[in-house]
């Protein structure tokens, strides 16, 4: 009952993240480095610089590899869709859904590592590399 009433009753995970965002921002604006604003304080910069761990993966990126790690990471989970889209493959509505709800997901948790999002991602640059979407209805035969 006490679990219950403490989600219902507003939960301390959003403040928790929120907490922790702070203590990494209030630590790089200390530091103010150039060099780690583009590349980073590399993957173990909570237990170098005993700061806590961000949940979410977009900071987490931009914290452990900078704006330079950030944007390579962004042009590998969008490069099989733009280019669907550029060259006027139809992305399948399913494969569409899975990919749309994990980069959503990744504003909430940083596990990256999940195979369906790879997958995902594999899936898509094969309907772009194939030049047709895979076809996910049930057939019928009339014998």
């Amino acid at each position: 009952y006490i679990t219950i009433y403490a989600k219902l009753s507003g939960s301390t995970s959003m403040s928790d993240r929120s907490n922790k965002l702070s203590a990494i921002i209030e630590f790089s604006n200390s530091t103010d480095s150039t060099i780690h604003y583009l590349f980073g304080y590399g993957p173990a910069f909570y237990e170098t610089y005993n700061l806590p761990t961000l949940v979410t993966l977009y900071p987490l990126l931009a914290t452990q590899f900078g704006i330079v790690g950030l944007l390579f990471f962004m042009v590998l989970i969008t490069y099989p869709l733009i280019i669907s889209l550029l060259n006027g493959i139809a992305v399948d509505r399913y494969v569409f859904c899975s990919y749309f709800f994990s980069l959503l997901f990744f504003a909430g948790i940083s596990n990256y590592w999940f195979p369906w999002f790879w997958v995902t991602l594999a899936v898509m640059f094969v309907q772009f590399k194939s030049g047709c979407s895979i076809n996910t209805q049930k057939q019928t035969h009339n014998f």
